[in-house]
């Protein structure tokens, strides 16, 4: 951006004739290593010359819709002026983002000016920068997806994709594992012919139709060749009594 006339300004920067600063410090950046001049030394070799022709500059941090932005405002004393935005990765903490402002600042304030304060063996240094802040953006985006998950996890709404079990935070999908055996829909049981009042107490108390057949042959109530599925409806109404039915429940226990 920049204000209606620039040509003062344009004018004045030529005059200050700004050279390169004297590249001091090494980074190495992985599989680059480059010279560069700090943000300090950059800032000490122009402010003179700047001021010399009338020129003046600001950098502030401002929220933007875009994310939290560098501004950098090259100003002069006739009120034309030109600025530059550089967007800030996001996601990173304090300690990481004064990293990035740093070189954001050095970055944009020598942009602004045209001079160079990193080697330019094909712009291999630059570039790596650019994608070590890339990378910490990345990583940082990771954190916060991880940390989602977690999350998730805590409540249980996290499920093994493998096995279906619920993942505690931190814990991950074992492809490995074998998913617990789901039973096939069983064949529903053949109907004995037992009645339902009758069948219902056997299946909640346990007692099978063996021992039915053993109480009433016990109490003499019919012979051997009476089956259980067999028995008249009186004396399922019978046995199934309330207080009827605790003795059988007493002969199933002691056999008596």
């Amino acid at each position: 951006m920049k204000s209606e006339q620039i040509n003062e300004i344009a004018v004045a920067l030529a005059a200050a004739s700004l050279p390169n600063p004297k590249k001091t410090h090494t980074a190495n950046a992985g599989k680059y290593s480059y010279n560069y001049a700090p943000l300090s030394e950059v800032v000490e070799q122009v402010r003179k010359p700047l001021a010399d022709q009338g020129l003046s500059y600001t950098q502030i941090v401002q929220q933007t819709e875009a994310g939290i932005t560098l501004v950098t405002l090259l100003m002069h004393k006739s009120g034309q002026w030109i600025s530059g935005n550089y967007p800030l990765p996001k996601g990173l903490d304090s300690q990481d983002m004064g990293k990035a402002i740093t070189y954001a600042r050095r970055y944009s304030l020598c942009a602004i000016l045209g001079i160079a304060a990193e080697d330019d063996d094909d712009g291999a240094g630059a570039v790596q920068g650019e994608h070590r802040l890339k990378e910490e953006e990345e990583e940082a985006k990771r954190e916060e997806a991880r940390r989602r998950l977690d999350a998730a996890k805590a409540q249980g709404r996290v499920k093994d994709a493998y096995t279906g079990k619920t993942l505690a935070p931190g814990q991950e999908p074992n492809p490995e594992a074998k998913p617990e055996a789901k039973q096939e829909n069983p064949e529903p049981p053949k109907d004995d012919g037992i009645a339902p009042e009758l069948k219902a107490l056997m299946v909640k108390d346990g007692i099978d139709a063996k021992t039915i057949k053993a109480f009433f042959l016990a109490k003499r109530h019919y012979q051997d060749t009476m089956e259980v599925a067999s028995l008249p409806t009186d004396y399922i109404k019978l046995i199934t009594r309330e207080d009827n039915w605790l003795k059988v429940k007493a002969f199933a226990r002691k056999g008596v």
